[in-house]
């Protein structure tokens, strides 16, 4: 992909890379950040935006499908879980989640996180979407991804389709 960043025609090729890849544009967006448009995709309920040379994607992405992506030749190199440059695979950079959305942490950072949240009160407010368990699974909660960076427009239809595909979208 084109490096976008400083380019004030980037609308153009991000809407050429949306409509090739088949995700729906979201248009009148705040211009900020690396690659300043007005443009964004959404595919779902995951969110795109351009970066520099990538994009890059947030939403819980279930980690079955996660490794149907990484099992694809080009979802190993081009779409990399937490935008982490290694490419490893999935399950090695899971999010547990329960059904109502909060995120279960091993019981051992019980104890830093509240002693973060009495110094912070934003912490202390966001420590309601947490809950802390060495056992995700005995409270209900399922293994997610929640980001990625896509290096290629290959990738970007690949993803796109697999969230298509999963009925994600």
């Amino acid at each position: 992909m084109k490096n976008l960043a400083g380019n004030n025609d980037c609308d153009v090729e991000i809407e050429k890379e949306l409509k090739r890849s088949r995700i729906e544009i979201v248009f009148n967006q705040p211009r900020e950040g690396e690659v300043a448009s007005s443009l964004r995709g959404k595919i779902g309920p995951f969110k795109l935006k351009r970066a520099w040379t990538y994009w890059m994607v947030s939403g819980s992405f279930p980690l079955g499908v996660a490794e149907e992506l990484y099992a694809d030749s080009v979802g190993k190199t081009d779409i990399r879980v937490s935008g982490h440059c290694g490419c490893p695979p999935p399950a090695s950079e899971v999010v547990w989640k329960t059904a109502d959305g909060k995120t279960v942490l091993p019981k051992s950072q019980e104890v830093e996180w509240i002693r973060f949240a009495e110094k912070s009160p934003f912490v202390k407010k966001e420590m309601i979407n947490f809950i802390f368990n060495d056992d995700p699974s005995s409270v209900g909660a399922k293994p997610y991804i929640e980001s990625y960076h896509i290096d290629t427009e290959v990738g970007l239809r690949l993803f796109a389709d697999t969230v298509k595909k999963h009925g994600l979208a």
